[in-house]
């Protein structure tokens, strides 16, 4: 048996040696940046913004003021009865049992009121499809980058849940260490058994956290959950401006919602000039070219062109139902763009006061970091001399973790405020895309 174990082992390492097992296959390691560029290009989410896009903008292409024709042709054939002639008058049948028909029609605008209106509608609705792209862009990009923090946040559990292992086993060693030397006493040994199992369920906690955070930014990726990912701190941490105006000053040109409203009440005012111009006449042109099966009345070959001008006098209050509407459409979004530039400083200032926030936390949380791990070097060095116990290290190790924890949460909270940040300002997708 044991050979046979030893066989199977060997075997495993060989395979393993040959082609990268699961385990060792090795990590992306992404940068936010780079990881919201992926997302961009390759989610699903992205993917299915794109064709919504696509379809926006297919919609709004009829509503193009060109003069383009339309061309029609028409084939038909008719079995009818009983035939009907009337002597003498004509060869030709004024009915006939069979009757066919190829006919050929065009049409082209000649002249409509509100061509300038009409476009500047459909260039409004052409940027608003571009804007609503924008805009699940930046939410999306938002969404991997708080995605992205979370697997940091993962990453740093994890090493410190590792790291607490490795101390529970050092200060079970020093306190066998103590117990021998008769500085110690037996109940430390339970205490020391107590902080490995701790250490062990804080290991567990850990590695769940990180799976599921990892799955989690792979889905935000379009890549499989499980595939091996880590993520890249940022060199430096960002620093927040002095104050929120500048940012709110940018946010008023940047951010997709207030350009889509702005888009949309462009449309409106155009859509409210081409509803007090719709009582003006037109003209158009049309023409026919006809084959058919001849009869007493009508001929085999018809040709005919037909210039028409067409002016409504009255429409039972149609147009005037459609003006009054156009023109609550237009006071709507007047009413939402001064509320949204309202939200629009709102949003700015609370991001800017959470990275306010974030910089003053990880300011207190060094400060505890470094008052805490003095401590445990005294209390280390205590116990080491029979001048203390061990449950003053374990408390002292406890204080250093939770310093340690603090330190990072604030670190990953600035950076996560600084990405909202940017959201708020609209900056976090640039104002050019592409497909």
């Amino acid at each position: 048996m044991i050979a046979r174990a030893c066989f199977v082992v060997v075997a495993m390492l060989m395979v393993c040696s040959i082609s990268p097992c699961p385990a060792q296959e090795a990590a992306t390691s992404l940068t936010i940046s780079q990881a919201i560029q992926i997302a961009l290009q390759q989610s699903p989410q992205a993917q299915a913004a794109r064709y919504e896009l696509a379809s926006a903008e297919a919609a709004a292409a009829p509503d193009r003021p060109v003069a383009r024709p339309s061309i029609t042709a028409t084939a038909s054939g008719t079995e009818q009865g009983p035939e009907v002639r009337l002597p003498g008058i004509s060869a030709s049948p004024i009915l006939p049992e069979q009757f066919g028909q190829v006919k050929l029609e065009f049409d082209q605008p000649l002249y409509r009121a509100g061509l300038g209106a009409a476009k500047e509608r459909y260039l409004a609705e052409r940027a608003i499809a571009q804007q609503n792209y924008r805009k699940e862009l930046a939410d999306i990009a938002l969404s991997v980058a708080k995605a992205c923090v979370d697997l940091l946040r993962a990453q740093a559990g994890l090493k410190a849940a590792e790291e607490g292992i490795a101390f529970a086993k050092q200060y079970a060693a020093l306190v066998e260490q103590q117990i021998t030397a008769g500085f110690g006493k037996p109940v430390d040994r339970t205490l020391a058994q107590s902080q490995t199992a701790e250490a062990e369920l804080g290991l567990a906690k850990a590695q769940g956290a990180y799976h599921l955070a990892k799955m989690n930014l792979n889905r935000l990726l379009g890549r499989p959950l499980e595939a091996p990912i880590q993520i890249v701190p940022p060199a430096s941490l960002p620093e927040p401006p002095p104050s929120p105006e500048e940012a709110i000053a940018t946010a008023q040109t940047q951010r997709p919602d207030l350009l889509l409203l702005n888009l949309q009440l462009q449309a409106a005012k155009a859509g409210l000039s081409l509803a007090r111009l719709a009582t003006q006449p037109s003209l158009s042109f049309h023409a026919e070219l006809a084959e058919q099966t001849r009869t007493a009345l009508v001929p085999e070959h018809y040709a005919a062109a037909t210039i028409e001008l067409h002016w409504q006098l009255l429409d039972r209050g149609e147009r005037k139902a459609d003006r009054t509407q156009a023109e609550n459409a237009v006071e709507r979004l007047v009413a939402l763009r001064k509320d949204a530039l309202s939200g629009v400083v709102l949003d700015v200032t609370q991001a800017w006061q959470q990275m306010e926030e974030a910089k003053a936390q990880l300011a207190l949380a060094q400060v505890q970091l470094e008052s805490s791990k003095a401590s445990l070097t005294v209390a280390e060095k205590a116990y080491e001399v029979g001048q203390g116990t061990a449950l003053d290290i374990k408390n002292a190790r406890q204080d250093y973790t939770m310093a340690q924890q603090s330190e990072l949460q604030a670190q990953y909270a600035l950076i996560a405020a600084e990405f909202a940040f940017r959201y708020a300002q609209g900056t976090l997708v640039p104002q050019q895309i592409s497909k």
